[in-house]
């Protein structure tokens, strides 16, 4: 049965609406088995896969969009919280949010590289949550949870391009990117809601998820379902846009 989300639920006052007439309909909730406090979520290369990754295991999860975890990378990772593709050549790159540092890995697990973003505050437990890139510029953007939020746009070689203080949600917890819009899309864990703006931060619209601790978002561009994953729920969503 399909659900429809009252708009903006639990939003904050600066918060933008989304146009009249739409709504955020969830298709569908399952479990994921052995895939414990999934954070980040991101969109395979191959267009039927997802990947996560669990803060409190360290490791990497590929799964289907129906939730069946297919493979397993232990990485090793200290508090992990964000996972981005990269569009060209599938390799991944996952955020460490203590340590303030980007891992990129190859698709068996092993670092390519790290990178170390320069000029950030201090990260602790309020620091780097989510990642996605660019396709048409081959740029990283990152979160910052909170206190205070931000957007921080970076190349590939770990140079800050751009930092933007966030103001319309309580705390920023995923991102990804909506290539056919050019915009950016953010989810909130206190907020419940997920917003789509602009590469500087500046929001266009904003719809309630209604999902507890929602600490991952992709999308699935050639069927336009959005995927969210609830870290303490362990669950995995699945959203479309109605009219």
């Amino acid at each position: 049965m399909l659900l429809c989300v009252t708009l903006c639920g639990g939003c904050d006052k600066d918060e933008v609406a989304a146009p009249a007439g739409l709504s955020l309909v969830e298709l569908d909730t399952v479990e994921l088995s052995n895939v414990p406090e999934p954070s980040g979520l991101a969109f395979d290369t191959d267009g039927i896969h997802l990947w996560t990754v669990s803060d409190q295991t360290g490791c990497i999860f590929r799964l289907t969009t129906g939730g069946s975890r297919v493979e397993t990378i232990d990485i090793g990772g200290h508090d992990l919280e964000g996972i981005a593709v990269d569009p060209t050549d599938g390799t991944l790159f996952v955020v460490e949010e203590g340590l303030g540092q980007v891992l990129h890995l190859d698709r068996n697990g092993n670092l390519l590289e790290t990178l170390t973003p320069s000029g950030l505050p201090p990260m602790g437990n309020t620091g780097l949550e989510g990642i996605t890139i660019d396709p048409a510029t081959g740029h990283i953007f990152l979160l910052k949870e909170m206190d205070p939020g931000l957007l921080v746009e970076m190349d590939r070689d770990g140079i800050v391009l751009a930092t933007t203080e966030l103001d319309f949600a309580s705390d920023y917890s995923g991102l990804a990117f909506d290539a056919a819009a050019g915009l950016l899309l953010i989810i909130s864990d206190l907020s419940a809601n997920l917003t789509w703006c602009t590469t500087d931060g500046q929001p266009v619209k904003s719809y309630a998820t209604g999902l507890e601790k929602g600490e991952g978002i992709t999308l699935d561009p050639v069927h336009a379902v959005f995927y969210a994953v609830s870290d303490s729920r362990e669950t995995l969503s699945s959203y479309q846009i109605s009219e």
